[in-house]
């Protein structure tokens, strides 16, 4: 299988999953290319709309140390 999801970045795998995380919004145009072992050929694609949720880191407040 060849995954190519419409950012850049591709990938090749000898299974049918593939986990990809995206960096920006946008609509993508994603596509699989699946090969047989007898050498027939399927082909997918698909636009993903992406929208990307902000991380959010947190750290503990509180009386750890002393600076200075």
């Amino acid at each position: 299988y060849e995954f190519d999801f419409g950012d850049g970045t591709t990938f090749s795998t000898p299974v049918s999953v593939a986990l990809h995380s995206y960096t920006a919004d946008g609509t993508y145009q994603a596509k699989v290319r699946a090969v047989t072992p007898d050498g027939a050929v399927g082909n997918w694609s698909d636009a993903v709309s992406v929208e990307v949720k902000p991380t959010w880191s947190v750290f503990p407040v509180g009386s750890v140390g002393t600076i200075g």
